[in-house]
């Protein structure tokens, strides 16, 4: 239902601040809070709204988004419900929020303009924010997964050698591998999302919401950017599996050689 909070003012701005954690939450912790009343909710996020117009909406894979709160009142919330201690951290964003008296929304940079902030509106306004600081924070893990294969790979054209142990290497495939995953698993932002899809507004707001954040794009990047590294990684790993092979085989020859000569030697005596 697109309800519209008809206590809020004709005419206002708040500020929406996202912030990605490095904690799943629970959902089922946020259901019942107190002080608290559920919006809407299910398995994969809980949109929450406490006095004075300010909500907060949670997302399974660790994005939470807060809309009219302070500084000061984020940072308990965190702190009590998350443990964070320091918010510097943690990858953010922000994006102003306007309710006035135009006729349609209008989405600006930084700014989003519309007739009623419904919560409906919040709904998509909040996810897009989730999706985007948590792209934000699988694009640092993967530029962090690449710098250390770059490494690898500058060595093997500078010294024509592999500068690290197979171990190593697992591991850090291992790593691309379980992000690359996690990030096919979390984001679903090819489509608009099914609650929106059916009224056209709340659609035209996520298109424009999702081209202002570049959501699209950057998802793009994130997972070629993510292939290529398996890719790469995995060539370096056959590299290591042959040299394996090949000093195994040079191991079974020798023992093969000195099994001979013993028996030569042991026919001379």
């Amino acid at each position: 239902m697109n309800k519209i909070r008809i206590h809020l003012p004709k005419f206002f701005e708040m500020k929406a601040i996202a912030y990605h954690l490095d904690t799943r939450p629970n959902m089922s912790n946020f259901h019942q809070l107190d002080g608290y009343t559920v919006l809407k909710r299910d398995r994969y996020f809980v949109l929450l709204e406490k006095e004075d117009n300010k909500t907060v909406y949670l997302k399974d894979y660790g994005s939470v988004v807060f809309l009219g709160w302070s500084g000061h009142e984020i940072k308990i919330f965190l702190k009590d419900k998350f443990s964070v201690s320091d918010m510097t951290k943690l990858k953010s964003e922000e994006f102003e929020v306007e309710q006035s008296g135009v006729a349609d929304h209008r989405v600006n940079f930084d700014t989003i303009i519309v007739p009623n902030l419904t919560t409906e509106v919040i709904h998509i306004i909040s996810l897009n924010l989730a999706q985007s600081v948590v792209l934000s924070h699988y694009q640092e893990m993967a530029d962090d997964i690449l710098s250390a294969s770059s490494a690898v790979t500058a060595e093997l054209k500078d010294q024509g050698r592999v500068p690290i142990s197979r171990k190593e290497l697992r591991k850090l495939l291992g790593r691309a591998i379980v992000l690359k995953n996690t990030v096919a698993e979390n984001l679903y932002i090819f489509e608009t999302p099914e609650f929106a899809s059916s009224v056209e507004e709340l659609a035209q707001i996520d298109t424009d919401l999702n081209e202002n954040l570049d959501i699209l794009n950057r998802f793009r990047s994130l997972q070629h950017n993510l292939s290529t590294v398996t890719d790469s990684l995995s060539f370096l790993m056959d590299i290591l599996q042959h040299k394996h092979s090949s000093v195994l085989e040079w191991i079974i020859i020798l023992l093969i050689l000195i099994e001979v000569i013993q028996v030569l030697f042991e026919k001379l005596i």
